[in-house]
C-alpha cells in the first residue's frame, strides 16, 4: 500500500495507537467503570454495505464515551441465520439493552434496517442518525473484491424475489423495482447486479423523506477532509470528537478507474441518485 506523503515512523505509530481496537476497548471500559452514565442514547449508522460504514463506526467509536456495535454484534442484532439475520432486535429488546449501557452513547450499524430508519428514530427520539454513501462504482469494486469467491446471485438474489422473506426486498421504490425487472437475475452480470443493489439501498433514504433529519455524509469527504467531517459529526450527535481521530482514515481508498462498464440504463439511474445524495450531503453540512 502506498504511504501518504505525510507519513513518518512517528505518525505511523501514532495512527496505530489511536486506531488500536484493543486499546480503544480498554479506554472505553475504563471510562464506563470510573464515570458510568445513567443514560445512553443511540447513534445509528445507516447506508449501503461496502460504503464506509465500518470506517465511520470505528471513527466515532474511538471516543471512550461511545460503545460501538457492528452488524451482528450481540446483544442488539438477531444472531440466528434466517430472514432477519443481522437485523436489529425488536424495539423492546433494544430499549432493555440500551438501559443497561454505562456509556453516554451507544453506536449501532443496522445496515439491514436502513429501510426502517424513520421507524427507529421515532422509537428512540433522543437518537441521532447518520447516512453515509459512496460512489456506486467504488462500491461495486469493493463487492467484487470482498465477495469474489461467493455467488453474487445467492448473496443479493432476494432483491429480485419479493416472495422471499428478506430485509433486502422491503420498501423497494416502484421505479427501482421496474428497473430490476429489466435485468433478470439469471442473466445479469455481477457489476450490474451490485449497481442495482446500491441503487435500491440508497433510494430508501429519500423514500423515507429523511434527508432533513439525518446527517448525510459522502465517503469521499470522509477520506479527503476527515477533520471537517468530524466537526459535522460532533455537531450532529452532540459530542466533541478530536481531530486526531482522522489519522485512522486511509486516503488510498478512492479508486477512480474501474475494470467494468455498468449498463447505461443502470448507470444513468445511479448517477442521478448519486448527484441527489451529493446535494443532500452538501445541504446537510450547512444545516
Amino acid at each position: 500500500m502506498k504511504r501518504p506523503s505525510s507519513w513518518s515512523p512517528l505518525s505511523g505509530l501514532r495512527r496505530r495507537c489511536i486506531g488500536s481496537s484493543k486499546l480503544n476497548r480498554l479506554r472505553t471500559w475504563i471510562r464506563a467503570t470510573i464515570f458510568p452514565s445513567e443514560k445512553s442514547r443511540f447513534i445509528f449508522v445507516f447506508g449501503c454495505n461496502r460504503s464506509g460504514t465500518t470506517m465511520l463506526k470505528d471513527l466515532i467509536g474511538l471516543d471512550p464515551r461511545v460503545k460501538d456495535y457492528g452488524e451482528g454484534d450481540p446483544p442488539y442484532f438477531v444472531p440466528e441465520r434466517g430472514p432477519r439475520y443481522y437485523c436489529l432486535q425488536e424495539s423492546g429488546t433494544l430499549s432493555r439493552e440500551l438501559s443497561r449501557e454505562r456509556h453516554p452513547f451507544t453506536l449501532v450499524k443496522p445496515l439491514h434496517d436502513s429501510q426502517r430508519a424513520r421507524e427507529l428514530l421515532a422509537a428512540f427520539p433522543e437518537a441521532r442518525g447518520i447516512w453515509i454513501f459512496r460512489d456506486y462504482r467504488q462500491v461495486i469494486q469493493s463487492y467484487k473484491g470482498f465477495f469474489r469467491n461467493e455467488d453474487f446471485r445467492r448473496r443479493i438474489g432476494p432483491l429480485w424475489d419479493v416472495s422471499v422473506d428478506s430485509w433486502m426486498n422491503q420498501s423497494i421504490p416502484e421505479d427501482v423495482a421496474s428497473l430490476l425487472a429489466e435485468f433478470p437475475l439469471p442473466e445479469i452480470e455481477d457489476h450490474n447486479a451490485y449497481a442495482l443493489y446500491w441503487l435500491a439501498r440508497n433510494s430508501v433514504l429519500f423514500q423515507q423523506d429523511l434527508e432533513n433529519e439525518l446527517l448525510i455524509l459522502n465517503y469521499a469527504d470522509c477520506v479527503r477532509n476527515p477533520t471537517q467531517v468530524l466537526e459535522r459529526i460532533s455537531l450532529h450527535i452532540g459530542l466533541s470528537l478530536p481531530s486526531r481521530f482522522g489519522l485512522i482514515v486511509h486516503q488510498e481508498s478512492l479508486r477512480e478507474s474501474f475494470p467494468f462498464t455498468v449498463d447505461s440504463r443502470i448507470a444513468t439511474r445511479c448517477e442521478a441518485l448519486q448527484q441527489r445524495l451529493t446535494a443532500a450531503a452538501a445541504a446537510s453540512s450547512k444545516g
